[in-house]
């Protein structure tokens, strides 16, 4: 299951990263587009009140300490349904682990 949803995070990167290497983006759109890739890697990891509009709000302070990083990062639980949904069905299977077993999955991928 590691592998499946790391593959699956790096080809969304890839994604962002083919439209970062068009021939065809235009300066002026590099802004939005990287914001708009912000954006999407964290939505995966982030509560939305953590980065909202406004990504110059995030803090480098409030990610340093572990215990204030933990409280921007979304619930194991939700978290498992959300890579299910956003990355791969089969993902789902997740949920049949015991609670430890889940909670270390993502703490894997919080701790990236």
């Amino acid at each position: 299951m590691k592998i499946i949803c790391l593959s699956k995070i790096i080809e969304r990167l890839n994604t962002v990263n083919t439209k970062f290497q068009d021939q065809r983006m235009e300066i002026q759109g590099l802004k939005i587009e990287m914001i708009k890739c912000i954006k999407r890697i964290a939505s995966l990891y982030l509560t939305p009140e953590s980065f909202s509009s406004n990504l110059l709000l995030l803090n480098k302070n409030e990610f340093e300490e572990i215990e204030e990083q933990k409280k921007h990062f979304i619930e194991p639980q939700s978290f498992i349904r959300l890579i299910s949904a956003e990355l791969d069905i089969r993902l789902e299977r997740i949920n049949t682990w015991s609670e430890p077993k889940r909670n270390k999955f993502t703490e894997i991928f919080q701790n990236l």
